[in-house]
């Protein structure tokens, strides 16, 4: 099978720095997979807001919701078990330039690309409720780059979940954001059986160059390096959803929680005064991890005996948590 060295690049991000455990190139949904009405209601909701949109409407006007399923194809897709994330990117390497149909047809593929990774995830990945759709291209004209971007506000707006990330990167935040943390990442990676990676270690070998590729950045010297959706904080190297599963364990092994902060964590309105977070943080591990809508919301394992820790963590909540959990160190 051919692989792309846009794939290949992809994936090493996924693999190396968004920590990704189980990385696909080229998924697609199998015609022998079979899910029900409920499992499909949660994406078909999203579906019609999305007709119901005056600028996006369009993007779906010709397809039904079950072609748009049997279509589903993704270029990268990555699963983080720790974050309890899924990851679907596609990626464009058009040396001259992004461009399917015209500027107006171009963003609608791509808008349309990013809903139906995100239609897939919620039916097939239904465990996995954190969910990240992106779409990437390394050359993109100013006329098209400023639509897309604007097309994406607007998906945001439709969509209006914290637990679904969408994104579009080009031109430098495509490199600042993806080519330079995977060059990053890999310095001191041995294994170069990925593509990508091997073009650099290859690339390392040439004593002609300057600089080493260890060295290099790829956004042009006089340009800032870009934040941008990708850019997660990090705690001794873990993000959110892990760093609170060990701190918890910790404060748990260590008596550090009290028996009446374990019962406040379990009162949805303190958990949410106090993490902004919209379930309670401790359940009796005899109630179900299972929302009102039977989706799961707590890890698997007990972190703290006798009760399931919320597993709905993101990056809004990283100020809030380290807040509270100074009291106990």
């Amino acid at each position: 099978m051919k692989i792309e060295i846009g794939e290949s690049l992809v994936s090493s991000y996924l693999n190396h720095v968004e920590q990704c455990k189980i990385v696909q190139t080229n998924w697609k949904v199998s015609g022998n997979w079979r899910v029900g009405d409920q499992d499909k209601a949660i994406a078909k909701e999203l579906f019609k807001r999305v007709l119901g949109n005056d600028m996006l409407s369009a993007i779906f006007k010709e397809n039904t919701f079950e072609q748009l399923l049997k279509q589903a194809e993704i270029d990268v897709l990555g699963i983080n078990t720790v974050e309890n994330t899924v990851y679907a990117y596609d990626i464009a390497f058009h040396s001259l330039g992004l461009n399917y149909k015209g500027n107006e047809g171009t963003c609608e593929v791509v808008v349309k690309k990013i809903f139906r990774a995100i239609f897939a995830m919620q039916i097939y990945f239904p465990e996995f409720d954190k969910i990240e759709s992106f779409f990437v291209a390394p050359k993109v004209n100013r006329k098209l780059d400023e639509m897309l971007n604007n097309y994406i506000e607007e998906a945001r707006r439709v969509i209006n979940n914290e637990n679904i990330r969408i994104g579009y990167l080009s031109n430098n935040n495509f490199y600042g954001s993806i080519v330079d943390k995977v060059i990053d990442s890999v310095k001191t990676e041995s294994d170069t059986s990925e593509l990508f990676v091997r073009a650099l270690k290859l690339l390392q070998l040439d004593k002609r160059v300057v600089k080493s590729t260890s060295e290099m950045t790829l956004v042009p010297s006089k340009t800032k390096r870009p934040v941008t959706l990708t850019d997660k904080k990090t705690v001794n190297g873990m993000k959110i959803g892990q760093y609170v599963k060990n701190n918890f364990y910790d404060l748990a092994i260590s008596n550090k929680l009290s028996d009446a902060e374990i019962t406040r964590l379990q009162d949805p309105t303190y958990c949410n005064e106090t993490f902004k977070i919209n379930y309670e943080v401790l359940r009796k591990s005899s109630k179900s991890k299972e929302d009102h809508n039977g989706r799961k919301r707590y890890y698997r394992e007990e972190v703290v005996k006798g009760y399931w820790l919320c597993s709905q963590w993101i990056e809004n909540h990283w100020d809030s948590y380290l807040a509270w959990e100074k009291k106990y160190t």
